[in-house]
């Protein structure tokens, strides 16, 4: 099943499970538009096409977005890398609206 395909805002399927506060989470559909809007250095709520870097709570890793439907997972030094090639770094806080299966 191609997740993205039934949310309008980013979604997408993570390579393998990973523990998002005791959950385990393989699916997550990120909610940007819901208040506070996450929005991206444009100033436009961030939506399916955006590229973003999110912190995973609790972890050294990170989830890296790549703006057409895959996630990666990923050390704080490859994050940077993208943070430093058009990637946005999402609040930490992203996981309290995102909607996880």
């Amino acid at each position: 099943m191609n997740f993205a395909n039934y949310f309008e805002m980013a979604s997408f399927s993570l390579p393998r499970l990973i523990k998002i506060k005791d959950q385990k989470v393989g699916l997550i559909d990120m909610q940007f538009e819901l208040g506070p809007s996450t929005l991206d250095t444009s100033g436009r709520v961030m939506n399916q096409g955006s590229k973003f870097i999110a912190k995973i709570p609790d972890k050294e890793k990170y989830i890296a977005y790549n703006g057409k439907g895959y996630a990666s997972l990923m050390s704080k030094e490859d994050a940077i890398e993208l943070l430093n090639n058009g990637y946005q770094k999402i609040p930490d806080n992203w996981w309290e609206k995102a909607r996880f299966l």
